[in-house]
């Protein structure tokens, strides 16, 4: 992953410590702006954020970039007309 950070242009995360526990924070859009850098950055329809604690331990959002190396699971695919069916004499059980 990078060091360097893309911060989400237009959306600001909140967190009030008055909050009751089961809430997490809020998210404030600034629609002009983050419209902007959705269509900027997104990804076949897809904007994949992440929400972090900055050094001071006020929350903020990054762009996440990552992507997988290869789509291969390590697997090699056979056509079917080439798989060779076994002989079920050869089981053992």
């Amino acid at each position: 992953m990078q060091n360097e950070k893309t911060l989400v242009n237009g959306l600001i995360v909140k967190q009030n410590p008055n909050r009751p526990d089961f809430v997490i924070g809020s998210l404030s859009f600034k629609i002009e702006d983050f419209a902007k850098f959705v269509k900027e950055h997104n990804k076949n329809g897809w904007l994949n954020v992440d929400l972090l604690t900055s050094k001071a331990g006020k929350p903020y959002a990054a762009l996440n970039t990552w992507e997988p190396e290869s789509k291969s699971n390590g697997f090699e695919t056979i056509p079917n007309d080439q798989v060779v069916k076994g002989n079920n004499d050869d089981l053992p059980f």
